[in-house]
């Protein structure tokens, strides 16, 4: 597949450490951008995880409103081993 193809974009999860301000909800939305411009036949899915609550949902609002099939936010300190061990959990069983 080339690089420059968006179908690698299909069927895809993308975690976003940082997402709920500054380069990680830039980088969440160009994802969310990039899939619906794509039209992917598979769903994209968004997971942004922070430790900044109440910005973290409004990034996947934002990440839903502009293309993205599924957007989720976990609270997560990745300071914190145990955080990040429980986030990379989480993830897995979607």
């Amino acid at each position: 597949m080339e690089p420059s193809s968006d179908s690698w974009l299909q069927g895809t999860t993308v975690l976003i450490t940082g997402g709920a301000s500054g380069i990680g909800r830039a980088t969440a939305l160009a994802f969310a951008a990039a899939a619906a411009a794509a039209r992917v036949s598979r769903p994209l899915a968004v997971i942004t995880a922070d430790i900044d609550q109440e910005h973290g949902e409004e990034t996947c609002l934002l990440v839903r409103q502009r293309g993205a099939d599924a957007a989720h936010f976990v609270h997560t300190d990745v300071r914190s081993e145990q955080e990040v061990a429980a986030l990379a959990d989480w993830v897995r069983s979607r």
